[in-house]
């Protein structure tokens, strides 16, 4: 039995390490452990961080998604009003040349209306002339009776 003790004794002092050894392995695990902990706490943290920068950036395509969408709108319409203005000027252009038409055709209109009511006028004068002439050489009596004659006085 001796042996078997001699034997175990060898094993259980080559197996031990010295205090001093183990105090520093021991220091050496809890710092480790001091570390592993910090970096899962900024691990956690960096996590957390890209959790929300993806959410930020799920929210910046679909900003971007609905500007794109807002810019096409925008282009859609700005087409549209480009053809409807060049329709307008158009019509426009078409209008002004139907009113330059219709103002000379009324000014020529106005130049034969003026010009009737100066042979009207030369008409009325004349008349106003033959009457005079007409009663210098006619009595009234005898103007009573022509008048009768034509149906102007009963």
């Amino acid at each position: 039995m001796k042996p078997f003790f001699l034997i175990l004794l060898l094993i259980a002092f080559t197996s031990c390490v010295s205090n001093k050894k183990h105090k520093m392995l021991t220091s050496e695990y809890n710092t480790t452990c001091q570390k592993i902990a910090e970096l899962e706490t900024k691990n956690e943290a960096l996590r957390f961080k890209v959790d929300k920068m993806e959410s930020e950036l799920e929210f910046k395509k679909d900003k971007i998604k609905n500007l794109q969408e807002s810019e096409a709108f925008l282009k859609r319409n700005n087409d549209e009003l480009a053809i409807r203005m060049n329709d307008i000027s158009q019509s426009t252009m078409v209008n002004a040349d139907i009113m330059k038409r219709t103002i000379m055709e009324l000014d020529k209109q106005n130049q034969r209306v003026a010009e009737l009511s100066q042979s009207n006028m030369q008409k009325d004068s004349l008349n106003v002339l033959l009457v005079k002439k007409v009663k210098k050489r006619m009595s009234d009596k005898k103007l009573m009776g022509a008048l009768e004659k034509l149906g102007f006085i009963f």
